[in-house]
């Protein structure tokens, strides 16, 4: 099943920490639950004409 970039990348996550990171050229984003490393890449590459050189997942639990 091919996903297109628009359903991995969910949004740009905007904190005080992701700010420091884009100084350092790192980016970060909420992603799809089920996507793994290389789709996101993937995605990023095809949505911000960019080379991805690496990319770091976390799961991060709310009380929502």
């Amino acid at each position: 099943m091919s996903r297109i970039a628009q359903d991995i990348i969910l949004r740009p996550v905007i904190t005080e920490n992701s700010m420091d990171g884009i100084a350092d050229r790192k980016y970060t984003f909420e992603v799809a639950k089920d996507a793994n490393k290389i789709e996101i890449a993937k995605a990023v590459e095809e949505l911000f004409g960019v080379k991805v050189s690496k990319v770091n997942t976390c799961l991060l639990y709310t009380s929502d």
